[in-house]
C-alpha cells in the first residue's frame, strides 16, 4: 500500500500515537477513513462521467463519419446516357468517304490570238 512497508507503518503509528495521544487517535483514523472514501468516490463518479462523454463523443465522429460518407457517394456525378445511334459520339469527325487522291488538273495557258 503507497510503497510503504509493514515496518514503516508501525512506525509511522507509533510516532501518531505518541504526538497525538491515545484520545485523538480514532477520531483521526475515522476522518482519514472518511477522505479516502470520498476520494474512491469521487474518482468512480469521474470515470464514470469521462466514459459517457468519450461514448458520447464517439457515437457524434461515428455519425459524422456516416454522413461525410453518404453525401460523397450523392455528390459523384453521373455518368452520361449512351449514345441513341441517331448522332455520332460526341467529338468523333462524321462519316467521310474513303481517303481518296485529290487529282491535279492542269489547265493550259490561253493562247494569243
Amino acid at each position: 500500500m503507497f510503497g510503504i512497508g509493514s515496518s514503516e507503518l508501525v512506525l509511522i503509528l507509533i510516532l501518531a500515537l505518541i504526538f497525538l495521544g491515545p484520545k485523538k487517535l480514532p477520531g483521526l483514523a475515522r476522518g482519514i477513513g472518511r477522505a479516502l472514501a470520498e476520494f474512491r468516490r469521487a474518482g468512480g463518479e469521474m470515470r464514470s462521467q469521462l466514459g459517457g462523454i468519450s461514448e458520447r463523443a464517439m457515437e457524434e465522429v461515428h455519425r459524422l463519419s456516416e454522413a461525410a460518407t453518404r453525401e460523397v457517394h450523392e455528390s459523384q456525378p453521373t455518368p452520361p446516357p449512351p449514345p441513341t445511334g441517331e448522332s455520332g459520339p460526341q467529338g468523333s469527325p462524321p462519316d467521310l468517304p474513303p481517303n481518296t487522291e485529290a487529282k491535279e488538273e492542269v489547265v493550259a495557258p490561253p493562247t494569243k490570238g
